[in-house]
């Protein structure tokens, strides 16, 4: 939803997004990571070790959803305004989610290749 609302916004001025609590942080990963990753289930020495194991896939840290927004604002090249909307703030969010991939890392050396400002910047451009 906010991905087309940038979209929506580029290169134009005076506009302003309602999001709920930004002081949220969540792990963001690349779909072309993640497909990356599960290819590893397919490369022979990869599938021997990790056959029948459950594997978390994420970039393994916590990007604040305030710095999300503005990366996509500085893609857009919008000057829009962010005004937190009650209705969109859930109390019971935790404050901070993400993946430990230590133990994909370890079996396969995997990590992710693709930053979050690079893809955020793809994502609105591709619209």
């Amino acid at each position: 939803e906010m991905v087309e609302a940038i979209r929506t916004f580029t290169g134009q001025t005076s506009l302003q997004i309602e999001t709920g609590n930004l002081q949220l942080r969540r792990d963001f990963l690349d779909v072309r990571d993640a497909v990356r990753a599960l290819a590893m289930v397919a490369v022979p020495e990869c599938a021997s070790v990790m056959a029948g194991k459950t594997y978390n896939l994420g970039r393994g840290e916590a990007s604040p959803l305030a710095e999300v927004l503005q990366m996509l604002l500085d893609a857009s090249k919008s000057d829009a305004t962010q005004r937190t909307d009650p209705a969109r703030l859930r109390p019971n969010d935790p404050p901070a989610l993400w993946a430990d991939i230590s133990k994909l890392e370890m079996d396969t050396d995997w990590r992710p290749e693709r930053g979050l400002k690079d893809s955020l910047a793809e994502l609105v451009s591709a619209g």
